[in-house]
């Protein structure tokens, strides 16, 4: 996809306007990150919450970067780096709320192992990947990115059955919640806002990994195929809207949910200033019944 500044020239084109809207989702996406880490709720830098945002910052920034220049594929690996890490801390993050009772250090530690093993494996493509792009001319041919792809899948399958499991939990335990209407419904709200971020970071993934193994197979790194005659080619349109709508998809649109879903975490609960924290849930259902999020 022609990068924004090559099409700054020539912008009567799609796959120029294209360029230019996902450049300006992502300066929004970051822009909105960067406001979230300065309020007071995320002034901890030691909170899960707050890495997760890092994360997808420094993943924003390297897309930003990269889509700019185009000189250098390590920005491009950059980023798909720290996007991955930041899928296995959504997995670490939401994971910890199924850790309780007798079993609960049995318990955290296969979430942790899951995480440490999501880590691994994404520095180890990381490198691999680096190594191969230095061999290898077409980045659309390189087998690493099918591992990525995997990996990232795999990633969504774990986070998509940990959320189900959290939001069984949840339901099961909504009859001894405080009887606040206002409250439940905002409860409620928050995780149909995450199981819609599972189920499609699951397609995102799978979709991603489909794309992948066409761009393998195809001779020319496309998608769809050359058709027509004349300098101007339909195709490369096409190329360009399936390749944004993939990208808004797999990339975009979980980012965006991500952060709304802890922009509404931390919204006030009731007159007392009570705030919705999701991080004290398994705890207060567990040792106290109740489910206030800060």
């Amino acid at each position: 996809m022609t990068t924004a500044i090559q099409c700054f020239n020539d912008f009567q084109f799609l796959q120029c306007y294209l360029s230019w809207s996902l450049e300006i989702i992502c300066l929004i996406c970051l822009g909105f990150a960067i406001c979230l880490i300065f309020r007071k709720q995320c002034k901890n830098v030691c909170s899960n919450s707050t890495r997760i945002i890092i994360l997808i910052i420094l993943s924003l920034i390297f897309y930003f970067v990269f889509n700019l220049t185009r000189t250098h594929r390590t920005i491009y690996f950059l980023q798909e780096l720290f996007y991955q890490v930041y899928q296995a801390f959504l997995i670490y993050y939401f994971g910890k709320k199924l850790v309780q009772g007798p079993s609960k250090r049995q318990n955290l530690k296969i979430i942790q192992t899951i995480f440490v093993t999501l880590i691994i494996l994404d520095i180890t493509t990381f490198i691999i990947s680096i190594i191969e792009a230095a061999s290898q001319k077409q980045m659309c041919k390189q087998i690493s990115f099918t591992v990525f792809r995997s990996i990232s899948l795999i990633t969504q399958i774990l986070f998509l059955v940990i959320v189900e499991k959290l939001y069984k939990r949840f339901l099961l335990n909504l009859q001894n919640l405080l009887k606040n209407e206002q409250q439940t419904k905002r409860q409620k709200s928050h995780f149909f806002q995450l199981k819609i971020l599972c189920y499609i970071s699951f397609f995102g993934s799978l979709v991603l990994l489909i794309v992948n193994f066409i761009y393998m197979l195809s001779s020319d790194c496309r998608i769809i195929p050359h058709f027509g005659n004349g300098e101007y080619n339909f195709s490369d349109e096409l190329n360009s809207l399936v390749h944004t709508t993939i990208k808004l998809f797999t990339y975009f649109i979980p980012i965006i949910l991500t952060l709304v879903l802890f922009t509404t975490k931390s919204q006030k609960q009731d007159q007392n200033n009570t705030v919705f924290e999701v991080e004290d849930l398994t705890n207060q259902q567990y040792f106290q019944g109740l489910a206030f999020y800060k």
